[in-house]
């Protein structure tokens, strides 16, 4: 193993400049396929009638390759295969890393400076290097929600979807209610409700997010998760209700409205370190 890719990054590393947007060749025989064989020949065997799909690029400025692959497959593509399966490799402490792994139509590079990647287009969203791996600019996924704060009046009842005990403002424990209807649903009948403090709000997971929705008289909760920063909607309206974006420590989550609830329809963030 250690072998295959130690010959096939010498290969990669000869290989010319590729220019935006990326041009992928189907063909066996490419330089690229060498590696992508190796890296995920288990995957491949698993996908039988794939087309594997490659280019080599100098995201970096090294004059070396990275390599762009994309899986073309009923099993890795999403709208028929409009978006397909694909990820790019860079070689880094002496293997080959997945740095960027997304369901894609295109991709748009150009080259970078001193080896330090550069941004990479996927589709409508750019992802930026942060290091050791490709992360989504989340500003770009859609539009940021504007907070209000929960007034006296509703704090209580507010609290109660958090399953937060009324006691802690009594305890001393300074936590803040913030809400948003904006752009939610065309019958304004979602609120958005997020809640903040050093006690509730965590460095990995963020602060605790709700989404209510109006039934009678009633605000029901459709939407238990969090956030590490930004909410944002997104353009994707399902029966009326859009797309909530959560930002997270390695990109955004994607809520879609199921019928009766939000549940994760996309994870928009970059390879696990």
């Amino acid at each position: 193993m250690k072998l295959a890719l130690a010959l096939a990054a010498l290969l990669a590393t000869t290989a010319s400049v590729s220019a935006a947007p990326v041009t992928l060749t189907d063909s066996p025989y490419a330089q690229a396929r060498s590696v992508i064989n190796v890296v995920f020949g288990n995957y491949i065997r698993g996908l039988t009638g794939v087309q594997v799909q490659s280019a080599v690029v100098d995201l970096d400025g090294d004059n070396k390759g990275e390599i762009v692959a994309r899986f073309v497959h009923s099993s890795a593509c999403r709208d028929g295969t409009k978006a397909c399966r694909t990820v790019v490799l860079r070689h880094m402490g002496g293997d080959w890393k997945i740095v960027l792994d997304r369901f894609a139509d295109a991709l748009d590079v150009s080259k970078g400076y001193r080896d330090v990647p550069a941004p990479i287009k996927v589709d409508a969203t750019e992802w930026s290097w942060d290091g050791g791996r490709y992360l989504p600019k989340v500003d770009t996924l859609g539009s940021a929600m504007t907070f209000k704060p929960v007034t006296d009046k509703a704090r209580e009842s507010i609290s109660k979807a958090f399953g937060q005990p009324a006691k802690l403002s009594a305890a001393g424990i300074p936590v803040t209610y913030s809400y948003t209807q904006e752009g939610l649903s065309k019958g304004n009948d979602l609120m958005l409700v997020k809640m903040e403090g050093s006690v509730v709000c965590g460095k990995l997971n963020g602060c605790p997010v709700r989404v209510l929705k109006k039934e009678g008289d009633a605000w029901r909760p459709v939407l238990s998760s969090s956030t590490t920063g930004k909410v944002l909607t997104s353009k994707m309206t399902r029966q009326g209700y859009r797309d909530i974006l959560l930002e997270t420590k390695d990109g955004a989550l994607q809520m879609g409205w199921t019928g009766s609830a939000y549940a994760v329809a996309d994870r928009i963030e970059g390879t696990t370190k």
